[in-house]
């Protein structure tokens, strides 16, 4: 009762056919090949390997020259703003107002009258004339002033 579908007969020890090994021979060539296939593949990946490096620290670099500077512009736009408070600050301290108030409060000091101004006028020369009146007046109080002093002893 055997069948062509269920023979196992093919598979038994008794049939087995001695087949002949392979064996593989270096060939110089090829093992020159795949060492230099391998060599460029070193290279190539240490290459990558260098470049990936290099770019993630050009980053670093660009990101800490990017806050630095990010730095001085704050730094700039504070000063500035300073420089603006102390200029106005300055101005106040400074202006005609206040020097005008401090020279009448603290020094004591008044405003001139228009009869205290005297105007002098040249005449295309430069020679300054003495007004002979105010000359009479003081030596008329020198001499008054010597009257006094005598008429007292």
């Amino acid at each position: 009762m055997s069948t062509t579908a269920y023979d196992l007969s093919r598979f038994s020890s008794e049939n087995v056919v001695e087949r002949r090994r392979i064996e593989v021979i270096d060939n110089p060539k090829r093992a020159a090949k795949s060492t230099r296939y391998r060599g460029t593949l070193i290279m190539l990946s240490v290459f990558l390997v260098v470049l990936m490096v290099l770019t993630v620290y050009n980053n670093m670099v660009l990101t800490d020259t990017k806050n630095l500077a990010n730095a001085a512009v704050s730094n700039l736009n504070s000063l500035e703003s300073e420089y603006t408070y102390l200029s106005y600050k300055l101005d106040s301290m400074v202006s005609l107002k206040n020097a005008e108030d401090y020279v009448v409060k603290e020094l004591g000091l008044v405003k001139v009258n228009p009869s205290q101004v005297e105007y002098i006028s040249l005449q295309n020369s430069d020679v300054i004339e003495k007004n002979e009146i105010s000359e009479q007046k003081i030596t008329d109080i020198f001499t008054r002033l010597w009257s006094a002093v005598i008429a007292i002893f």
